[in-house]
Formats: C-alpha cells, structure tokens, sequence
C-alpha cells in the first residue's frame, strides 16, 4: 500500500495493492471471452463437418458476438449503473455459463445421446455462444472504467484491460488449430476425441475466471486512486443530479443524447466503426479469407495470430507513450495513418505463394492498428467528460460491432462469388472484389481519422478543478497526494454543469469571472455565495 496523504478538505488519495489483482482477474475474464469467441473461426472446415451443419452456420457461432452487442452494451449500462462488481460477476457467469454448455454439448456428441446427423450439440454450442456474447460489452466497455476506479496512473491498466480481449482472441487463433487438425477430419471417432479435449478446455478457463472473480472482485478501494477520479465523480454526480432522470433508462437515454450530439465524438465514433469493423470481419473470416489463394487453416490461424501478437506489443509500447505524454490526439492519428498504409499493403499481399510477405503485412497492421484501441477509449473519454466512460466506449465498440456485420455479410459473400481463380494475374488480383472492398473501407477510416479535431476536457477540468491536486510519484505505486481537490458545492462547478446540462452539446465552456458570479448566485444558497472556485 502507498504511503497517502489527507487533504486539508479531507479526500485522501492512495492506490491499494489490491488494483493489480482486481486488474488481472478482469483481464482473465476478457481473454476467456475473446477466445470463447473466435474459436471455431480457425478450424471452419472441421467444426462443419464436427457438427453436420453449413458453413454459415458455423460463422453464426462468431456472429452472434456482432449481433447481440447492443443487448450486452444496455445490459452493461444498466448494471454498471447500480453496482460495478455486480456487473462483473454477471460477466463471469455468463462465460461460465458459455463454457459448461460447450461441455455438455461435447458430452451429447460423445455418447450415445446423440447421433451422428443430431443438431443437439450444435444448439448447445449456440447458446452458449449467445451467452458469452451478452457478456461481451461486460469486458470491452469497462477497462478505462475499473482503470480509473483502482488505478492512479490510468494510462497502461487501460491499454492492458483493452488489450485481454484481444489477446485471448489471438488465443482463440492458435490453440483451436492445436487441439484440432485436418487430419482429425478423416475419422469421426478423432475428429469428436479432439473437439472434446477442446471444449473441456474452455470449460477449465471459463470456470477458473468465475472463482478469481468472486474471490478477488470487489466494487471499488476505499479511497479515491487519483484526483482525477475524484474530480470525474464529482462531475458526473452533479451532472446526473442536474438530469433528474427518474429511470436508468431515462439516465442511459440522456448520456446517449449527449455523445450523439457531440459532433467530435461522432466523428471518432465512425473512424473507430469502419476499423475495428474491418478488422472483425477479418478474424471471423481470415480462413475463409485466404484458403482460396492457397493457405490452410493452419496458416489461417497463423496469419491472425501475428496480427494479434504485434498488435499486443504495439499496444504497449503506445500505453507508454501515453503515460508519458499524454498525447492522445497525436497517438491516434499517427495509428490511423499507419495502419491505414499497412493494412492496404496486406490486402493487395493476398495472393499466391507470398505468405512471407502476408505475415509481415498482418505483423505491421497489428502493430499500429491494435493500439488505437485504447487510444480511442481515451480520446473518447476526454472529449465526452464528463459523461461515464461505459457510455462512450460502448458506444464506440457497438459503431465497430455493427460495421463489423455489415463488412462480414458482404465479404462474405463477395468470397463466394469471386471471379477470379487462384492462379489468375497479379494485376487481376488487385481488383478481386474482396480486396476492393476492404480497401475502400481502410480510405474512409484513415479520411474520419484525419479529420476528428475533438478537444482534451478531461484535461481542461483537472487543470481547473484539480490542478492543485496533483500526484507525484510513478506508475509502479509511488503515488501521493498533495493539495486539496476544488470545494464540493463550488460555484464553477455550477457554472460547468450549466453549460454542458442544458446545450446541444457536452462540451467544456471557459468562463469569465463575471459568467461564475452570475452561476453562483443562481445555484449557492447565501453561506455559499462568497465561495471562489
């Protein structure tokens, strides 16, 4: 535990020892789910044949992700509302729940319950996958949240939070293709053998999440990390108190209308969309995606997992950068510049007897395209503040959810109707539908990118309202506090909220001393009418 100070208005800041194991229990969680996802993806062609159905059905597994998001994103609105742990353990026991379905229908498959032509543990399988999805807003909203809950220093528990999700669907790449393998399809009895071992595996991880969770989750320290937290609680109570929304729907509702009357953040929102989108549908369909051009699943799985990997690295080297600069403008759009150039050069790698070349493109779009994913949970919380960071990221994630639909409907299909074999010319290949429509997706990403001009307010506040509260120390738990936070009832905090409650907008307002006079009288009863912010 760190050494605190009190303040001379009485918040004392210090950051527990207990934050890395709450921090790594919800990256557990995350990565279960990420590889929950993805697992049938890599081995298409023997979980079609493991099961008796069509391949659509077969990527329904993974597009139940897609679809249900908007469920999971108002479930996880409303729960976080009421109770953070009460919205991670729900979490947890809806991957657990994922997980014991998928032994039960490995057990259906494996006994005499079922025959070869029944669809039981399909079904099983699917209900699973449906609750796992539910659960997945649970684990992709709320790393920026239980960062700042626990953390002083936010930046690198964000990125770390962000990143379990993807790294357990890089998981979810390699470790199906080693549990099952093509030449498992030739027999029915090795092909159930080993899909067996591989359910049983998820039921293992599942389950281990779900007792870290109840053992090590709790609903918050019990002092605030950081001013910043105290200065973005106090915000956001004042701001809620000021909406008098009588439901949680009603408060939800009203968060919502904010984020999509800031134009800043709608701009941030469809750059986000088209690439995490892009990159989505990539995941769910790289088999399907270079087995024409002659790789196997195993290159398949390969080929995501690189991309995943560097993207990993990447993204912690840009959580440092952040933590040192706090540069989140600069950082996204230097990632979406790069990622733009690399992910272009991969789509047009995408032929024959070049799977040298293909990994080192799917290496350098990890490495930039990954870390705007944190970068823009950031970004999107300084340009919303003081709305709750659950609200923008799951915004954000439901733009790429839905892109992500939408690119894996129709490059789907454009695979299937590809007119150009394998062997075809080099030119030809440049034009293969496919590969122009992934490519018009990565220009409209890189214009919405280059042209977001959002402003830091959670910057512009602390600077305000906490600019005497700052802590000195590092990351690795030095952290201290030295002056006190602003006064609660301040009438510049009057004077904030009335200029982001009632506007078009949630935007921060400078105000002259004149707008704060006006403010105070307004809003501070006569003991408080000579308070100075």
């Amino acid at each position: 535990m760190t050494n605190p100070r009190e303040s001379p208005v009485g918040v004392t800041f210090r950051a527990y020892p207990r934050r890395w194991f709450v921090l790594a229990v919800f990256c557990l969680g995350s990565l279960t789910n990420g590889a929950l996802w993805i697992t049938f993806s890599p081995i298409a062609d023997e979980a079609q044949k493991y099961f008796d159905v069509s391949d659509t059905a077969i990527n329904m597994l993974s597009l139940v992700f897609l679809f249900l998001y908007p469920v999971g994103t108002l479930l996880c609105s409303l729960l976080t509302r009421y109770s953070l742990s009460l919205t991670l353990y729900s979490a947890f026991f809806l991957n657990g729940s994922a997980g014991l379905l998928r032994i039960f229908a490995a057990i259906a498959k494996d006994t005499s319950i079922c025959d070869n032509s029944c669809s039981l543990p399909y079904w099983l399988t699917l209900v699973g996958q449906v609750l796992a999805a539910i659960g997945q807003p649970f684990f992709t909203n709320l790393p920026l949240r239980v960062a700042s809950r626990w953390f002083t220093n936010h930046d690198i528990p964000t990125v770390i939070g962000s990143l379990s999700n993807l790294v357990g669907t890089a998981l979810g790449q390699i470790l199906p293709t080693a549990f099952v393998s093509e030449s498992d399809a030739s027999s029915n009895k090795h092909l159930e053998g080993s899909f067996f071992k591989l359910m049983l595996a998820s039921f293992l991880a599942t389950w281990t999440g779900v007792f870290a969770a109840v053992l090590c989750l709790r609903e918050s320290p019990p002092t605030p990390p950081s001013a910043i937290e105290s200065v973005r609680s106090h915000h956001t109570r004042r701001m809620d108190a000021r909406d008098a929304s009588p439901t949680m729907l009603g408060h939800i509702a009203t968060n919502g209308k904010r984020l999509l009357q800031n134009g800043n953040f709608l701009i941030l929102c469809g750059a986000f969309g088209f690439g995490l989108g892009l990159v989505n549908s990539i995941l769910t369909l790289i088999e399907q995606l270079v087995k024409p051009i002659g790789y196997d699943s195993d290159q398949a799985g390969i080929f995501g997992s690189v991309f995943l990997g560097f993207g990993l690295a990447g993204a912690i080297l840009m959580g440092i950068l952040l933590e040192i600069t706090h540069s989140y403008r600069g950082c996204f759009k230097f990632g979406v510049v790069s990622s733009s150039i690399s992910l272009l050069c991969m789509v047009y790698a995408l032929r024959p007897n070049n799977g040298t070349i293909i990994i080192l493109c799917f290496a350098l779009s990890g490495l930039f395209m990954v870390p705007i994913l944190p970068v823009s949970f950031e970004l999107a919380a300084e340009v919303t503040f003081p709305v709750s960071e659950e609200h923008s990221t799951g915004l954000l994630m439901l733009s790429g959810q839905i892109m992500g639909i939408i690119d894996t409907f129709a490059m789907s299909s454009l695979i299937r109707d590809d007119p150009w074999p394998s062997n075809a010319p080099f030119v030809q290949l440049l034009f293969r539908p496919v590969c122009v429509y992934m490519g018009l997706s990565v220009l409209v990403t890189l214009m919405l990118g280059m042209a977001f001009r959002g402003e830091l307010l959670r910057q512009a506040a602390m600077e305000r309202d906490g600019g005497n509260a700052a802590l000195v120390g590092n990351f690795w738990g030095e952290e201290e506090s030295e002056e006190p936070l602003i006064e609660p009832d301040s009438p510049r905090d009057d004077a904030y909220i009335a200029g982001t409650s009632g506007g078009a907008s949630t935007s921060y307002f400078p105000l002259s001393q004149g707008e704060v006079e006006e403010a105070a009288a307004g809003s501070a009863g006569p003991s408080e009418g000579n308070s100075s912010g």
